[in-house]
């Protein structure tokens, strides 16, 4: 029994020792860590978007696109050579009478000027936009009360 004791021990030993060349060996590497920071992005309203009168009676859709001279309009700084997409938030804003409370829907933006088919604009290398250019439709119904409707939606551009 001893001698079978010995024999496992030493099988042991010699198991333990052929890993043991092996334990303390490692290998290593450098990680680097990088980021950009990005300039914020400042957008100025420089034009309202006005769908002008429309006479009360009659239910009409109203449509200003992104090229009118009645298209919102605004200008931004950012990134220089930074790209953005351009859009309106929420799909539909309402402009209300402040008198009656009656509601107008405004929706279908369009986007021009310095805003591509794709929705996307290229900061200048001065890190500027100068015609951002939003345009939509306003769905006048036959029985809105006569008066002035506004209401805000917000435009926004995201870097890509």
């Amino acid at each position: 029994m001893l001698k079978k004791t010995i024999m496992l021990g030493m099988a042991g030993l010699l198991a333990v020792s052929a890993f043991a060349g092996r334990s303390g060996q490692f290998g290593e590497a450098n990680l680097t860590a990088v980021m950009h920071v990005s300039q914020p992005i400042v957008i100025t309203a420089q034009h309202n978007l006005d769908f002008g009168e429309v006479v009360s009676g009659a239910a009409a859709d109203v449509v200003v696109a992104a090229s009118d001279a009645s298209a919102a309009q605004f200008s931004a700084t950012g990134e220089a050579d930074a790209e953005v997409v351009a859009g309106m938030v929420a799909n539909n804003i309402s402009m209300t009478n402040a008198k009656t409370n009656d509601k107008i829907t405004v929706d279908t933006w369009t986007y021009g000027g310095d805003i591509n088919k794709q929705n996307v604009a290229t900061f200048s290398n001065s890190g500027k936009l100068s015609d951002l250019r939003v345009g939509g439709t306003a769905h006048v119904t036959a029985n809105v009360a006569g008066g002035d409707y506004t209401g805000t939606g917000k435009f926004r551009l995201t870097y890509v």
